[in-house]
C-alpha cells in the first residue's frame, strides 16, 4: 500500500496533454484489466500508471467485499477527493483542466467496472462520509494551507470511510522528509533540499 500515494500524484504529474476529454482508459473484465487507448500520444508508462492504478482500486474493492459479512447498501463506491478549486471551476488553466481530465478518466474507468462514483473537496460540509465506501486523495492540494482542519478532517472521516490512502500514509506524506527514507531503500529521487 505504500505507493498508493506515488501513483495517485504520479496521474497528476506525468499524464498531461496526451489524454483527450471522455477518453476511456480501461475496463475489468474477467479478472484481467484491458486498457483500450487509441491515443497515438499516451505513452507505455502513463498506461502502465491508469493499469496499475485501476488495479489497486478493484483489488481494494473486492477485499472490502469479500471481508465483509453484510453488504451494505451506499450511495457511492468511490469518492475522489479534490479541493474546492476544483470542483467546479468558472476559469480552467491548463493544470486546473489536467486535474479535471484525469479525475473524470478515474471516474469513467470505475463507472466501466460496476462502481458509483463521486467526486468532492474534501472539506465538503454537505457530505455524509458514511455514504461512500472508499475514499481516494487526488488533488486535495489545499491540505498545507489549512492543515490543522485537514487533520481534524482526517481524524474524523477515517471512522466513517476506507481512506485510500490511509490516515497513517498520509501523515507520512505530508512531510516531505519520507523521500529521504525512500531514497535509503534505493529509490532515486531528484536533488532535494530540506528546509
Amino acid at each position: 500500500m505504500i505507493y498508493w500515494a506515488a501513483k495517485v500524484m504520479l496521474l497528476g504529474g506525468m499524464m498531461g496533454s496526451g489524454w483527450k476529454k471522455g477518453e476511456k482508459i480501461g475496463e475489468y473484465q474477467e479478472g484481467v484489466m484491458e486498457l483500450r487507448i487509441e491515443n497515438q500520444n499516451v505513452s507505455g508508462r502513463q498506461k502502465e500508471i491508469c493499469s496499475d492504478l485501476l488495479r489497486e482500486v478493484r483489488y481494494e474493492l473486492e477485499r472490502f467485499l469479500v471481508s465483509s459479512n453484510e453488504m451494505l447498501v451506499m450511495k457511492y463506491d468511490l469518492t475522489i477527493l479534490t479541493d474546492q478549486r476544483y470542483v467546479n471551476p468558472s476559469e480552467r488553466d491548463i493544470y486546473t483542466q489536467n486535474v479535471l481530465d484525469e479525475d473524470g478518466l478515474l471516474a469513467d474507468a470505475c463507472e466501466k467496472l460496476g462502481m458509483k462514483v463521486h467526486r468532492t473537496n474534501w472539506d465538503d460540509p454537505e457530505m455524509d462520509w458514511t455514504d461512500t465506501r472508499f475514499a481516494i486523495f487526488r488533488t486535495t492540494w489545499d491540505y498545507f494551507e489549512r492543515f490543522p482542519a485537514f487533520s481534524k478532517w482526517l481524524d474524523v472521516v477515517q471512522t466513517k470511510t476506507t481512506l485510500i490512502n490511509s490516515k497513517e500514509l498520509i501523515h507520512w506524506n505530508l512531510d516531505k522528509h519520507y523521500l529521504l527514507e525512500l531514497e535509503r531503500k534505493g529509490v532515486r529521487i531528484p536533488a532535494t533540499m530540506y528546509l
